[in-house]
């Protein structure tokens, strides 16, 4: 998948795989933020198939050059824009929900297609 048209998207630094759909990454700004990786549900650790999918996530983000977080774009507020109180809102347990690319390429739809995803 290519980097959608509608959203923010900006370079960031891959610190860490957490768990499951969550990654750890550092803005621009120096933060290490957490991102729950958008369109896909992993094993969490201890799940079989975690460390598999622990392995992908780190080869794609620690060997790409260029990496870029995708945020999409919630609904706006009633004045039509969006800010960033729109964005707090959309996220869960203190993550921010996104799509990571490494080197263009989408995190979560690659590992979708190595089968890293969960069945509910």
């Amino acid at each position: 998948m290519r980097q959608p048209p509608y959203g923010y998207c900006i370079p960031v630094k891959y610190i860490r795989y957490r768990d499951g759909d969550t990654v750890i990454v550092q803005l621009r700004t120096g933060q290490d933020t957490a991102i729950r990786l958008d369109g896909i549900d992993t094993p969490e650790r201890g799940e079989e198939g975690y460390q598999k999918a622990n392995d992908l996530v780190n080869e794609l983000l620690e060997t790409a050059d260029e990496i870029a977080l995708w945020i999409p774009l919630p609904g706006a507020g009633k004045d039509g824009k969006l800010d960033v109180i729109d964005i707090l809102h959309a996220s869960s347990f203190d993550r921010i929900p996104g799509r990571l690319f490494a080197d263009g390429l989408d995190v979560s739809e690659v590992m979708s297609r190595f089968g890293y995803r969960r069945t509910k």
